[in-house]
């Protein structure tokens, strides 16, 4: 078949062209399919060449492939020859000019056309697979075969004696020689592998043809390297356990062995695809099967390691602590890795990583969970990071070091808080027992981000751990689980009240994440916004807070937390704070247009009933001063606001009295009911409980607790017989006194009252859940009614069964269910 020169542009490569390339691949072959005839002098006259000795001459020079071969002989064993010691690897005994010379006698026997006895003739092609095979071709074939396996067998007899590390060194020599020189003698029988070997590997003859490349690594695998296996891998084995021992070595006889392994691996199926390729594509193809690698040298270098670690593992943990071992584990597993990059295939990454892995560290589970709690016990926090980088290496590692963590964390913290004592509901007992839990969760935190990496497993079993503690303690056992939502509650006002100095010793914008991280972890959410609502309100209306931005922040963070629903009522408080301001200075401006008595100020705060926490259940007259003020008012905002119904919440007003009777006029900052108390003996000058009953018509049970805390405060002196007169003689080391403290019993029924009133919240969301479900549902069985309800509600507090129960049963006297049956409930419209 005629054939595309670049350089002549002739149809057969001439010799002359050979000569000037330094390579036949510098030459670009095209094959292209052709039939003819003897007859054709069309043809004979385009492609009879002019000036250049023709291809075909030469191969008459050859009658037979033994002709060939007894010339192309010598020049294989020269190429293969080794003169001395001191040869180079990858260097020939041949010139270029007998080299390309040879390479022409080769390709022109190949390339001749055969003898023809009829008309016409099948070219034969490299893509068709039905095509004939010579066996002149497959002569060339068994004689370079034959060549291959001579010069292997001498190579075998040279390193038959030898063993150990002289044995690796010269098997890396020869190796490399037969390769080079495997390499370049198959070049010269291109044409061979390209076109005969594929239509004989596609014909599937008797005999099992290779390609020359994989041929030549076959040789090597069955004359040379399968008979030296054991004492090479047992060679290579010594030469790793030295380099273990610490022993310095040299790595490149072992990465020959190797690299001879993963080249003696045959791949059947990438044979069978490359005849189905082009010959560019197919040249370029290089496929490393590592079967053979992983079976042979492999499964030997793993063997050794496990056995030598397992020996290794023992006898160190006999000789030393833990904390030695683990710091050995990290040294060996970083050897094993440099020992993988530097000669071993990168297949073996996995194999290696989980032998090493198991042999010192999974077989050793069980120490290393008690290392861990010991580490953490006693503040070992950089042994800890240690033992966090060799357990990130298993499976189960981080498992194993997290559930540790937890089981200690969560025990940190109860002990943390059994320590505290009784625990009451002052703001000093909140405080104590929000910063001690705002520790233990604080210093676990800045231990998993700096010495465990921020590893989100740890940051679980962190969550989990603070979750069950915050929640069940010794505080809660005692009275509630609800204490935790309103402590924590009573922290936050206490952490934004103008008065909070001793509070504030970190900047707020700080501690505000870390509060918020602390409620997250709060199943009863909602008894939190009972409290918090109840505060802030408070905080509002005597402007005490210590910033409207904090306030404002704070409130952001609960809405990421549980939703603009949750929050949308506090955004309200601040509007209608804003609105009241507003209001107020109208008031004045009235007073001032209008001529009236400004003696006695007035600030009104009106707010929208449905979104503050507050009823006016206390009512008494109002002492005349303030009864004039009060009716001003309400006139000035019946004309500005026509419908509007005022309710005066009497037991949140606030105001300031000044002493006339005293030689220092003091300012004293009063409730209502107080100034009330206090204004009666302007009009006399001794009183009664019982007078002071009839005249504020107020229970006794009322009074008392006020008289008695101005008593306390030696403003007014009581007598044996009950009679309560002004002290005369008052003094105080401040003129700006605060009378208006807070009385320990009304604390305690507030708290009581904000706790029935959450219950009673949960109950009405629990029946608009229910509801809500079924009327989506229309019929639904209990199991998944109670397993929804829980759901929907979870993130605002864990209802009880028997609660949720007991609303379904309400829900069915009021008609808005019925029972279909045992199980099922169904909605009525």
């Amino acid at each position: 078949p005629p054939f595309a020169c670049s350089l002549c542009s002739l149809h057969v490569m001439c010799a002359a062209c050979v000569g000037q390339t330094s390579a036949f691949a510098d030459c670009t072959v095209r094959a292209s399919l052709l039939t003819y005839t003897k007859h054709d002098t069309s043809y004979k006259a385009r492609h009879q060449p002019n000036t250049h000795t023709h291809n075909s001459t030469m191969a008459k020079q050859f009658k037979s492939a033994e002709d060939l071969w007894q010339n192309v002989d010598p020049i294989l064993k020269a190429i293969f020859e080794v003169k001395s010691e001191d040869d180079a690897a990858e260097q020939v005994n041949v010139t270029k000019s007998q080299y390309m010379q040879t390479y022409s006698k080769i390709f022109g026997f190949l390339t001749a056309p055969p003898k023809q006895s009829a008309s016409v003739t099948l070219v034969r092609t490299a893509s068709d697979p039905n095509s004939c095979v010579d066996t002149p071709h497959l002569k060339i074939y068994d004689f370079y075969e034959c060549n291959l396996e001579t010069v292997a067998a001498a190579m075998f007899h040279e390193l038959q004696g030898l063993n150990g590390e002289e044995l690796l060194d010269r098997h890396q020599r020869l190796w490399s020689r037969f390769v080079f020189s495997g390499t370049v003698a198959s070049n010269m029988f291109r044409y061979l592998d390209k076109h005969a070997l594929q239509r004989a590997v596609a014909k599937g003859s008797g005999k099992k043809y290779r390609f020359l490349k994989p041929l030549m690594y076959h040789v090597w695998k069955s004359v040379v390297f399968e008979p030296l296996q054991e004492k090479l891998l047992s060679s290579c084995a010594a030469l790793v356990q030295q380099e273990r021992e610490g022993i310095s070595i040299s790595t490149s006889s072992i990465a020959k062995v190797v690299d001879a392994c993963v080249a003696m691996g045959e791949n059947t199926k990438h044979r069978a695809n490359q005849l189905q390729t082009s010959i560019a594509s197919a040249e370029q193809a290089e496929v490393q099967c590592l079967n053979f690698y992983q079976s042979v040298f492999e499964s030997s270098f793993l063997e050794h390691m496990t056995a030598y670690y397992k020996k290794e593992a023992a006898t160190y943990l006999e000789q030393n602590s833990v904390s030695d071992y683990v710091a050995m584990v990290l040294r060996r597993c970083e050897e094993e890795d440099t020992r993988l990059r530097s000669y071993l295939h990168m297949s073996s990454r996995g194999a290696v990583h989980d032998s090493v892995n198991k042999v010192l560290i999974e077989d050793k589970f069980d120490l290393f969970k008690d290392y861990a709690i010991s580490l953490l016990r006693d503040g070992r926090f950089g042994d800890l990071s240690k033992l966090h980088h060799v357990l990130e290496r298993v499976k189960g590692g981080s498992e194993l070091l997290g559930h540790a963590l937890e089981e200690y964390i969560r025990s940190s913290g109860l002990d943390a808080i059994a320590e505290l004592g009784d625990v009451g509901q002052s703001t000093a007992d909140a405080r104590k027992y929000c910063t001690a839990i705002l520790g233990v969760h604080k210093r676990f935190r800045d231990l998993i981000d700096q010495q465990l990496g921020n590893d989100p497993k740890y940051l679980l079993a962190l969550d989990k751990a603070s979750k069950s503690f915050v929640n069940t303690n010794a505080v809660t056992r005692k009275s509630s689980s609800r204490r935790t939502p309103e402590l924590l509650a009573k922290y936050c006002d206490a952490l934004l009240r103008r008065s909070a100095k001793d509070v504030q010793e970190e900047d707020f914008t700080v501690v505000a994440p870390r509060v918020i991280a602390i409620y997250r972890y709060v199943d009863d959410k909602d008894v939190f916004e009972k409290f918090y609502k109840k505060l802030f309100a408070k905080r509002l209306v005597s402007d005490s807070s210590s910033s409207d931005d904090d306030e404002d922040q704070f409130i952001s963070h609960l809405q990421s937390v549980c939703g603009v629903e949750y929050t949308s009522k506090l955004q309200r408080m601040f509007t209608d704070m804003r609105r009241s301001e507003e209001l107020s200075s109208g008031f004045l401006t009235h007073l001032q247009d209008s001529d009236s008595d400004t003696s006695v100020g007035l600030r009104v705060k009106v707010l929208t009933s449905h979104c503050w926490p507050f009823e006016a259940s206390l009512h008494f007259p109002l002492p005349p001063a303030l009864a004039r003020c009060k009716e001003r008012f309400e006139t000035f905002y019946q004309k500005q606001h026509k419908g509007r119904k005022l309710k005066w919440v009497l037991e949140m007003c606030k105001g300031e009295l000044t002493t006339m009777y005293t030689k220092k006029k003091y300012t004293l900052q009063a409730s209502t009911l107080q100034m009330a108390i206090l204004l009666r003996f302007n009009e006399v000058a001794a009183s009664s409980l019982g007078d002071l009953c009839s005249v504020l018509q107020l229970e006794e049970h009322v009074l008392k607790p006020q008289l008695a805390l101005l008593v306390k405060t030696k403003l007014v002196l009581q007598a044996a017989d009950g009679t309560l007169t002004l002290k005369p003689t008052y003094s105080y080391k401040k003129l700006v006194v605060k009378i208006d403290l807070p009385i320990k019993a009304e604390v305690k029924a507030e708290a009581d009252a904000t706790q029935q009133a959450a219950e009673e919240d949960r109950k009405m969301m629990l029946q608009a859940t229910i509801v809500r479900v079924m009327k989506a549902r229309k019929t639904l069985d209990h199991a998944k009614l109670m397993t929804e309800v829980i759901e929907q509600q979870s993130r605002r507090f864990k209802p009880k069964v028997t609660m949720i129960k007991d609303m379904i049963g309400l829900l069915i006297e009021k008609e808005y269910l019925r029972r279909k049956d045992r199980k099922t409930y169904e909605y009525l419209a």
